[in-house]
Protein backbone atom coordinates (compact mmCIF):
# COMPACT_ATOMS: atom_id res chain seq x y z
CA UNK A 1 0.00 0.00 0.00
CA UNK A 2 1.02 3.59 -0.66
CA UNK A 3 2.56 5.26 2.60
CA UNK A 4 0.26 7.49 4.55
CA UNK A 5 0.29 11.25 4.36
CA UNK A 6 1.01 13.17 7.48
CA UNK A 7 -2.29 14.85 7.19
CA UNK A 8 -3.72 10.98 6.79
CA UNK A 9 -1.85 9.63 9.76
CA UNK A 10 -2.99 12.76 12.07
CA UNK A 11 -6.73 12.14 10.62
CA UNK A 12 -6.05 8.30 12.27
CA UNK A 13 -4.30 9.03 15.02
CA UNK A 14 -7.16 11.56 15.92
CA UNK A 15 -9.51 8.99 15.28
CA UNK A 16 -7.67 6.44 17.36
CA UNK A 17 -7.87 9.06 20.41
CA UNK A 18 -11.30 9.52 19.85
CA UNK A 19 -12.17 5.80 20.13
CA UNK A 20 -10.04 5.35 23.16
CA UNK A 21 -11.35 8.33 24.70
CA UNK A 22 -14.72 7.06 24.47
CA UNK A 23 -14.05 3.78 25.97
CA UNK A 24 -12.77 5.49 28.50
CA UNK A 25 -15.66 7.17 29.07
CA UNK A 26 -17.65 4.65 29.03
CA UNK A 27 -15.91 2.40 31.63
CA UNK A 28 -15.94 5.31 33.68
CA UNK A 29 -19.78 5.77 33.82
CA UNK A 30 -20.57 2.23 33.89
CA UNK A 31 -17.96 2.43 36.98
CA UNK A 32 -19.56 5.41 38.24
CA UNK A 33 -23.16 4.06 37.88
CA UNK A 34 -21.93 0.93 39.93
CA UNK A 35 -19.80 2.82 43.01
CA UNK A 36 -22.67 5.43 43.03
CA UNK A 37 -25.29 2.81 44.87
CA UNK A 38 -23.33 2.36 47.33
CA UNK A 39 -21.05 5.58 48.91
CA UNK A 40 -20.05 7.88 46.39
CA UNK A 41 -21.81 9.80 43.77
CA UNK A 42 -21.37 9.35 39.78
CA UNK A 43 -21.08 12.99 38.87
CA UNK A 44 -17.50 12.95 41.69
CA UNK A 45 -16.53 9.84 39.59
CA UNK A 46 -17.12 12.59 36.64
CA UNK A 47 -15.49 15.45 38.46
CA UNK A 48 -11.98 12.93 38.99
CA UNK A 49 -12.15 11.94 35.22
CA UNK A 50 -11.45 15.41 34.32
CA UNK A 51 -9.40 16.54 36.94
CA UNK A 52 -6.95 13.83 35.65
CA UNK A 53 -7.72 14.89 32.42
CA UNK A 54 -6.50 18.17 32.57
CA UNK A 55 -3.50 17.41 34.88
CA UNK A 56 -2.10 14.97 32.27
CA UNK A 57 -3.00 18.16 29.59
CA UNK A 58 -0.89 19.85 32.32
CA UNK A 59 1.85 17.43 32.00
CA UNK A 60 2.41 17.28 28.83
CA UNK A 61 2.36 21.11 27.52
CA UNK A 62 2.63 22.59 30.71
CA UNK A 63 2.03 26.34 31.12
CA UNK A 64 0.48 26.14 27.51
CA UNK A 65 -2.28 24.17 28.07
CA UNK A 66 -4.87 25.94 28.19
CA UNK A 67 -3.94 27.68 24.30
CA UNK A 68 -3.40 24.09 23.18
CA UNK A 69 -6.57 22.56 24.38
CA UNK A 70 -8.59 25.84 23.25
CA UNK A 71 -7.00 25.54 19.84
CA UNK A 72 -7.55 21.24 19.43
CA UNK A 73 -10.57 20.81 20.57
CA UNK A 74 -13.33 23.48 19.03
CA UNK A 75 -16.82 23.30 20.03
CA UNK A 76 -19.53 24.80 17.93
CA UNK A 77 -22.43 25.74 19.30
CA UNK A 78 -24.55 24.55 16.07
CA UNK A 79 -23.47 21.35 16.70
CA UNK A 80 -24.59 21.63 20.70
CA UNK A 81 -28.08 23.10 19.56
CA UNK A 82 -28.71 20.55 16.62
CA UNK A 83 -27.26 17.27 17.47
CA UNK A 84 -26.36 16.79 21.15
CA UNK A 85 -28.91 18.42 23.00
CA UNK A 86 -32.09 16.89 20.80
CA UNK A 87 -30.95 13.76 21.74
CA UNK A 88 -30.40 14.23 25.65
CA UNK A 89 -34.11 15.73 25.22
CA UNK A 90 -35.88 13.18 23.49
CA UNK A 91 -34.53 10.29 25.31
CA UNK A 92 -35.83 12.55 28.68
CA UNK A 93 -39.50 13.01 27.30
CA UNK A 94 -40.11 9.47 25.48
CA UNK A 95 -38.90 8.00 28.13
CA UNK A 96 -40.20 9.06 31.39
CA UNK A 97 -42.09 6.04 32.31
CA UNK A 98 -39.17 4.07 32.44
CA UNK A 99 -37.69 6.85 35.33
CA UNK A 100 -40.35 6.02 36.87
CA UNK A 101 -41.98 9.67 36.75
CA UNK A 102 -45.52 10.33 36.89
CA UNK A 103 -45.86 13.27 34.42
CA UNK A 104 -49.13 13.26 33.58
CA UNK A 105 -51.08 13.30 37.19
CA UNK A 106 -48.21 16.01 38.55
CA UNK A 107 -48.49 18.06 35.20
CA UNK A 108 -49.48 21.23 36.68
CA UNK A 109 -47.14 21.31 39.57
CA UNK A 110 -44.66 20.06 37.48
CA UNK A 111 -45.27 23.25 35.12
CA UNK A 112 -45.68 25.87 37.71
CA UNK A 113 -42.20 24.80 38.90
CA UNK A 114 -40.59 24.94 35.66
CA UNK A 115 -42.45 28.13 34.30
CA UNK A 116 -43.09 30.86 36.86
CA UNK A 117 -40.27 29.21 39.47
CA UNK A 118 -37.39 29.65 36.85
CA UNK A 119 -39.47 32.99 35.94
CA UNK A 120 -38.85 34.16 39.43
CA UNK A 121 -35.96 33.16 40.09
CA UNK A 122 -34.30 34.38 36.82
CA UNK A 123 -36.24 37.50 37.50
CA UNK A 124 -35.02 38.19 41.54
CA UNK A 125 -31.56 37.30 40.55
CA UNK A 126 -31.53 39.66 37.60
CA UNK A 127 -32.87 42.51 39.30
CA UNK A 128 -30.78 41.84 41.79
CA UNK A 129 -27.30 41.97 40.15
CA UNK A 130 -28.95 45.09 38.33
CA UNK A 131 -28.90 47.00 41.85
CA UNK A 132 -25.53 46.04 42.75
CA UNK A 133 -24.15 46.81 39.51
CA UNK A 134 -25.87 49.95 38.95
CA UNK A 135 -24.33 50.88 42.40
CA UNK A 136 -20.98 49.44 41.42
CA UNK A 137 -20.65 51.64 38.54
CA UNK A 138 -22.12 54.71 40.47
CA UNK A 139 -18.64 53.67 43.02
CA UNK A 140 -16.48 54.22 39.53
CA UNK A 141 -16.63 50.05 38.48
CA UNK A 142 -15.65 49.89 34.86
CA UNK A 143 -17.05 46.51 33.62
CA UNK A 144 -14.17 44.65 31.20
CA UNK A 145 -14.95 44.62 27.29
CA UNK A 146 -16.88 41.70 26.44
CA UNK A 147 -18.30 41.22 29.47
CA UNK A 148 -21.76 41.56 30.68
CA UNK A 149 -22.57 45.61 32.03
CA UNK A 150 -24.87 44.70 35.20
CA UNK A 151 -25.55 48.13 35.25
CA UNK A 152 -27.76 47.39 32.09
CA UNK A 153 -31.47 45.81 33.03
CA UNK A 154 -30.83 43.10 30.53
CA UNK A 155 -27.76 42.03 30.33
CA UNK A 156 -28.50 41.40 34.18
CA UNK A 157 -31.33 39.75 33.35
CA UNK A 158 -29.61 37.85 30.70
CA UNK A 159 -27.27 37.19 33.69
CA UNK A 160 -30.14 35.99 35.93
CA UNK A 161 -31.69 33.55 32.63
CA UNK A 162 -28.21 31.60 32.73
CA UNK A 163 -27.72 31.01 36.57
CA UNK A 164 -31.50 30.38 37.32
CA UNK A 165 -32.24 27.01 36.17
CA UNK A 166 -30.56 24.05 38.34
CA UNK A 167 -30.13 20.45 37.85
CA UNK A 168 -31.67 18.32 40.71
CA UNK A 169 -29.79 15.07 39.79
CA UNK A 170 -27.65 15.29 42.41
CA UNK A 171 -30.66 15.87 45.11
CA UNK A 172 -32.12 12.76 43.72
CA UNK A 173 -28.71 10.75 44.29
CA UNK A 174 -28.38 11.91 47.69
CA UNK A 175 -32.34 11.13 48.50
CA UNK A 176 -31.92 7.66 46.74
CA UNK A 177 -28.71 6.80 48.63
CA UNK A 178 -30.32 7.29 51.73
CA UNK A 179 -32.86 4.38 50.78
CA UNK A 180 -36.49 3.91 48.55
CA UNK A 181 -38.10 7.26 47.49
CA UNK A 182 -41.25 6.56 48.81
CA UNK A 183 -42.87 10.13 47.72
CA UNK A 184 -43.11 9.63 44.38
CA UNK A 185 -45.20 12.40 43.49
CA UNK A 186 -42.21 14.63 44.83
CA UNK A 187 -39.82 12.46 42.44
CA UNK A 188 -41.83 12.79 39.58
CA UNK A 189 -42.19 16.81 40.26
CA UNK A 190 -38.25 17.17 40.41
CA UNK A 191 -37.83 15.15 37.88
CA UNK A 192 -40.04 16.64 35.56
CA UNK A 193 -38.89 20.04 35.91
CA UNK A 194 -35.40 19.62 36.04
CA UNK A 195 -36.34 18.18 32.09
CA UNK A 196 -37.92 21.89 31.42
CA UNK A 197 -36.09 24.05 32.96
CA UNK A 198 -33.18 24.70 31.10
CA UNK A 199 -35.66 24.93 27.69
CA UNK A 200 -36.90 28.01 29.60
CA UNK A 201 -33.41 29.68 30.83
CA UNK A 202 -32.82 29.31 26.75
CA UNK A 203 -35.88 30.89 26.12
CA UNK A 204 -36.00 33.84 28.73
CA UNK A 205 -32.14 34.51 27.55
CA UNK A 206 -33.05 34.60 23.86
CA UNK A 207 -35.92 36.59 24.12
CA UNK A 208 -33.99 39.37 26.95
CA UNK A 209 -31.30 39.67 24.17
CA UNK A 210 -33.56 40.53 21.62
CA UNK A 211 -34.49 43.74 23.89
CA UNK A 212 -31.25 44.23 24.67
CA UNK A 213 -30.33 47.19 22.24
CA UNK A 214 -34.23 47.78 21.36
CA UNK A 215 -35.04 51.33 21.64
CA UNK A 216 -37.87 52.36 23.98
CA UNK A 217 -38.54 52.52 27.87
CA UNK A 218 -37.09 49.64 29.78
CA UNK A 219 -40.94 48.78 31.45
CA UNK A 220 -42.51 48.47 28.00
CA UNK A 221 -39.57 46.25 27.19
CA UNK A 222 -39.93 44.12 29.95
CA UNK A 223 -43.49 43.72 29.68
CA UNK A 224 -43.04 42.98 26.06
CA UNK A 225 -40.26 40.41 26.95
CA UNK A 226 -42.75 38.49 29.38
CA UNK A 227 -45.43 38.29 26.97
CA UNK A 228 -42.49 36.74 24.09
CA UNK A 229 -41.72 33.99 26.66
CA UNK A 230 -45.67 33.11 27.22
CA UNK A 231 -46.67 33.30 23.65
CA UNK A 232 -43.03 31.54 22.96
CA UNK A 233 -44.33 28.70 25.87
CA UNK A 234 -47.91 28.03 24.31
CA UNK A 235 -46.69 28.09 20.96
CA UNK A 236 -44.18 25.68 21.47
CA UNK A 237 -46.66 23.14 23.21
CA UNK A 238 -49.03 23.09 21.49
CA UNK A 239 -47.25 22.40 18.15
CA UNK A 240 -45.01 19.71 19.55
CA UNK A 241 -48.33 17.85 20.77
CA UNK A 242 -49.84 18.54 17.73
CA UNK A 243 -46.79 16.55 15.65
CA UNK A 244 -46.94 14.24 18.38
CA UNK A 245 -50.70 13.45 17.91
CA UNK A 246 -49.99 13.54 14.02
CA UNK A 247 -47.37 10.68 14.67
CA UNK A 248 -49.73 8.31 16.56
CA UNK A 249 -52.35 9.13 13.64
CA UNK A 250 -49.71 7.47 11.28
CA UNK A 251 -48.53 4.56 13.14
CA UNK A 252 -52.02 3.98 13.74
CA UNK A 253 -53.06 3.35 10.54
CA UNK A 254 -49.37 1.26 9.33
CA UNK A 255 -49.24 -2.24 9.57
CA UNK A 256 -45.35 -3.18 9.85
CA UNK A 257 -43.88 -6.67 10.71
CA UNK A 258 -41.56 -7.42 13.49
CA UNK A 259 -38.85 -7.54 10.85
CA UNK A 260 -39.49 -3.92 9.84
CA UNK A 261 -39.53 -2.72 13.37
CA UNK A 262 -36.93 -0.34 12.24
CA UNK A 263 -39.16 1.70 9.93
CA UNK A 264 -41.43 2.43 13.30
CA UNK A 265 -38.07 3.56 15.30
CA UNK A 266 -36.89 5.81 12.42
CA UNK A 267 -40.73 7.38 11.90
CA UNK A 268 -40.72 8.11 15.81
CA UNK A 269 -36.92 9.86 15.62
CA UNK A 270 -37.84 11.92 12.82
CA UNK A 271 -41.10 13.26 14.10
CA UNK A 272 -39.66 14.22 17.09
CA UNK A 273 -36.20 15.93 15.24
CA UNK A 274 -38.40 17.36 12.52
CA UNK A 275 -40.95 18.83 15.58
CA UNK A 276 -37.80 20.13 17.32
CA UNK A 277 -36.27 21.82 13.87
CA UNK A 278 -39.52 23.29 12.90
CA UNK A 279 -39.78 24.98 16.74
CA UNK A 280 -36.99 26.94 15.96
CA UNK A 281 -37.77 27.56 12.31
CA UNK A 282 -40.85 29.00 13.75
CA UNK A 283 -38.75 31.35 15.87
CA UNK A 284 -40.43 28.96 19.29
CA UNK A 285 -38.21 27.08 21.26
CA UNK A 286 -37.16 24.14 19.84
CA UNK A 287 -36.10 22.25 23.31
CA UNK A 288 -39.76 23.00 24.20
CA UNK A 289 -41.54 21.85 20.78
CA UNK A 290 -39.74 18.82 21.29
CA UNK A 291 -40.47 17.70 24.88
CA UNK A 292 -44.26 18.62 24.03
CA UNK A 293 -43.95 15.83 21.13
CA UNK A 294 -42.43 13.12 22.79
CA UNK A 295 -44.93 13.04 25.59
CA UNK A 296 -47.16 12.83 23.08
CA UNK A 297 -45.14 10.26 21.46
CA UNK A 298 -44.76 8.29 24.73
CA UNK A 299 -48.71 8.71 25.34
CA UNK A 300 -50.29 7.12 21.96
CA UNK A 301 -47.82 6.59 19.44
CA UNK A 302 -45.55 4.11 21.54
CA UNK A 303 -48.66 1.91 22.08
CA UNK A 304 -49.27 1.83 18.43
CA UNK A 305 -45.85 0.27 17.19
CA UNK A 306 -44.15 -3.22 17.46
CA UNK A 307 -42.68 -4.95 20.87
CA UNK A 308 -39.25 -5.16 19.25
CA UNK A 309 -39.11 -1.24 18.60
CA UNK A 310 -40.49 0.10 21.67
CA UNK A 311 -37.63 -2.04 23.06
CA UNK A 312 -35.01 -0.76 20.27
CA UNK A 313 -36.80 2.82 20.96
CA UNK A 314 -36.27 2.96 24.72
CA UNK A 315 -32.48 1.07 24.64
CA UNK A 316 -31.69 2.58 21.95
CA UNK A 317 -32.76 6.17 22.22
CA UNK A 318 -30.99 6.05 26.35
CA UNK A 319 -27.68 4.81 24.38
CA UNK A 320 -27.75 7.77 22.03
CA UNK A 321 -28.57 10.61 24.45
CA UNK A 322 -25.86 9.21 26.86
CA UNK A 323 -22.96 9.26 24.22
CA UNK A 324 -24.78 12.86 23.50
CA UNK A 325 -24.73 13.98 27.04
Amino acid sequence: PAPMSSEEIELEVNALLIGAGCILLTLSGATAAYVSRSWIQSSFIYILLGAGCGGVLRALYGAGAQQQLASGLAFSDDFFFKVLLPLVVLDCGLNLKRENVDFYPNAMPIMLFTVFGTLVSGLAIGFGMWGIGAGMVGAGYTPLNGTLSFDDMFDSLKFGALISPTDPVAILSVLGSMGPLKDEQLYSIIFGESVLNDAIAIVMFQVFDTFTDTPGAAWLKLLKAAGSIVGIILGSTLLGVALGLLSARLTRWWVVSESSAHFEVAAVFFTCYVAYLLGDLLRLSGIFTLFACTLACSQYTMTNISPSAATTTDTGFKTVAWLAE
